[in-house]
C-alpha cells in the first residue's frame, strides 16, 4: 500500500520538481559561460557593446566578462488590435 505525505513535505518536494537545472546569465543566475535560451525565444549577444551573434534556443556559451545578452527576443506570434473602419 502506498504511505501518503504530509502536505508540508509535498508542499516541499512539489518545489523542488518544479526547480530544474537552470544555467545562463539572465539576471536571476551566476552562471556567466553556459546560456541556456528557451525554446521560442532568440538573445542577442553583444561582445564590447557590440552584435556579435544570436544565440538560438538551447545551450550556448558566452565569454565572462566580455559578452553579454542585449535583448532577448520571443519568437512566438502575437496579435495586433486592428480597429474597424
Amino acid at each position: 500500500t502506498p504511505t501518503l505525505m504530509s502536505i508540508p513535505a509535498a508542499c516541499k518536494l512539489a518545489k523542488l520538481a518544479r526547480r530544474g537545472f537552470v544555467v545562463g546569465r539572465d539576471g536571476k543566475n551566476f552562471n556567466t559561460v553556459l546560456l541556456q535560451v528557451p525554446q521560442a525565444e532568440e538573445w542577442l549577444i553583444e561582445r564590447f557593446g557590440q552584435y556579435n551573434r544570436t544565440a538560438k534556443p538551447g545551450l550556448n556559451f558566452a565569454i565572462p566578462f566580455v559578452e553579454s545578452v542585449a535583448y532577448k527576443r520571443s519568437l512566438k506570434e502575437t496579435t495586433i488590435p486592428i480597429h474597424p473602419q
